[in-house]
């Protein structure tokens, strides 16, 4: 037990919301195990086995490390602490009554750009959880990370073991005999290099997470030997340069419920030596898919399974040519190069990156193929992210207000030169985050030309960030009838000829800019200039 409850006051709300409060004067052991059985009341006040197991999970994570909110309920469906049936809501349930007890705290995990929602521990409630756990109280066995190679043998009895922000280890080699092993946690770690035959002993194993950079050039073989797996997470998992899928990789995996491939340089489905799409169709229990794929073949054989329609979550297109058109829109493709993504339904983070043969991504031109009652890509996504796809012109010919876009959270452009404006962003108005940047001719977010946009005030009542970079020809964010009611944040940098905000001043709380920018900017009303002037940041980029 690691001595870091030295003097401080702690106050832990239980899920009945009764305040539990402890005042810690005395950093010695008996003091601690005195406090910690305090503590213990919050984590007895937890209204079920479930919820402590969930919560003694967390324990495999460093204190106050940042954990995805998605990730957490994957593993914990993995593991089995989760039903079935409406898992994934039953997982949020979950995580709010942990935050309502005060085990959890709420933190927002920024990476590549994009914006997720997450948790973590407090130092001194993983104290209280790992106290739990090896004084038998618990359901979790928690086991340390290894510190070197020769450690190995320390995890033949263990049920859960993480190296999750572990330093001290940067390969491991050979097969260790983990008859019981249930979780591996790699991803965090520095770990570089694993032996073929290293997973070969683990038959129980349901949980596993890889590391985010491996010099190796293909998954370890020994993986095809883990038939009882539930959830293999490999998302921005970078392996060498030469890295390949084989054909059969996930053929044994027969128990794979989640398996994340997103952003993975593991994606050449559909080429030649590479494997097929049709391995995870046949995985009959696959809930949940991540995917990168970076050729038209697989492209166009994804969006027609319907299996792999519904349980692709997360979806990353890099594709050199082959595809001119995706469209959102039901319709069939014009042509052989066009392909729609409509009927994937159940996709939450799309990702365009590097296509430089797409020309076009086409918005559904009625409001009748995003009915309320019929779910689509565009009432599912969350996230939009568009990189470096010089060519593309978004096309929308909405001629009314619908429920698309009705759960789009975050949309983030970048390096897409022929965009002139996004007006389409009017149907996505639960929008939380806008990012725009690196686009040479883009003169307006909001076009007033834009059919629908002067016909009405249009409200964005969730849009709290807006960060534009890059914006040489940018003149208008929107004209006046655009709200933003809870607008917060706003950085600029490099927009010259933006000469106006045109925000309602009382709910800035921040303004990040160049100083040669605020100062030009051009005001209708200067007591607005001195509402916002406090809130003025000099950005350092």
């Amino acid at each position: 037990m690691t001595n870091n409850l030295d003097t401080r006051i702690i106050r832990l709300a239980n899920s009945s919301a009764n305040p539990t409060e402890v005042e810690l004067a005395s950093n010695s052991a008996d003091m601690e195990d005195e406090v910690l059985c305090k503590l213990k009341l919050s984590y007895d006040y937890l209204r079920n086995g479930k919820l402590k197991s969930c919560f003694l999970y967390c324990s495999l994570y460093p204190e106050d490390y940042p954990i995805k909110i998605e990730e957490l309920i994957d593993v914990w469906i993995g593991e089995g602490f989760l039903n079935e049936v409406c898992d994934r809501l039953e997982g949020r349930d979950v995580v709010e009554c942990l935050k309502n007890a005060c085990l959890l705290e709420s933190c927002v995990i920024e990476e590549y750009g994009l914006v997720e929602h997450g948790v973590k521990m407090h130092d001194v409630i993983r104290e209280l959880a790992i106290w739990v756990a090896s004084s038998g109280l618990g359901e979790i066995n928690v086991k340390d990370s290894i510190q070197e190679q020769q450690d190995l043998h320390k995890w033949e009895f263990a049920e859960r073991i993480s190296l999750t922000g572990s330093k001290a280890v940067s390969k491991l080699t050979g097969a260790p005999k983990c008859r019981n092993l249930l979780t591996l946690l790699l991803r965090g770690s520095e770990i570089r290099t694993l032996s073929d035959e290293f997973f070969q002993y683990m038959p129980r194993l349901k949980v596993l997470s890889m590391p985010q950079h491996l010099e190796i050039d293909n998954l370890p073989a020994s993986i095809s030997s883990l038939s009882g797996l539930h959830y293999l997470n490999l998302a921005k998992t970078s392996f060498s340069s030469n890295a390949t899928l084989k054909p059969g990789t996930f053929d044994s995996l027969v128990s794979l419920k989640t398996l994340d491939l997103y952003f993975s340089n593991l994606r050449n489905w559909e080429k030649k030596g590479g494997p097929s799409l049709d391995e995870l169709e046949r995985l009959e229990n696959l809930k949940s898919l991540g995917l990168t794929i970076e050729s038209d073949v697989a492209l166009k054989k994804l969006v027609t399974t319907v299996k792999l329609q519904m349980c692709t979550k997360k979806l990353m297109v890099e594709i050199e040519r082959g595809i001119s058109s995706i469209s959102l829109s039901p319709s069939s493709p014009l042509s052989p190069t066009s392909v729609s993504l409509a009927n994937m339904a159940g996709l939450k983070i799309l990702h365009l990156r590097q296509c430089s043969g797409l020309r076009e991504l086409r918005i559904p031109s009625t409001s009748s193929v995003c009915a309320e009652d019929k779910v689509t890509l565009c009432t599912s996504l969350e996230v939009l992210h568009i990189q470096l796809v010089a060519q593309l012109d978004i096309v929308c010919d909405m001629l009314q207000q619908s429920s698309c876009f009705v759960n789009l959270k975050h949309v983030r452009i970048m390096g897409c030169h022929e965009l002139k404006d996004v007006s389409w962003l009017i149907y996505a108005q639960n929008l939380e985050i806008l990012d725009m940047g690196y686009q040479n001719i883009l003169e307006e977010i909001i076009s007033y030309r834009f059919p629908g946009v002067t016909d009405c005030d249009i409200t964005f009542r969730r849009l709290q960030t807006m960060k534009l970079y890059e914006l040489g020809n940018l003149q208008r964010i929107c004209n006046h009838n655009v709200k933003f009611p809870v607008l917060k944040h706003i950085t600029v940098m490099y927009c010259p000829k933006l000469k106006k905000l045109p925000f309602d001043p009382r709910t800035l709380r921040k303004i990040e800019g160049q100083k040669e920018w605020w100062e030009s900017l051009v005001w209708e009303d200067e007591t607005a200039k001195s509402i916002l002037t406090p809130f003025f940041v000099i950005s350092k980029g």
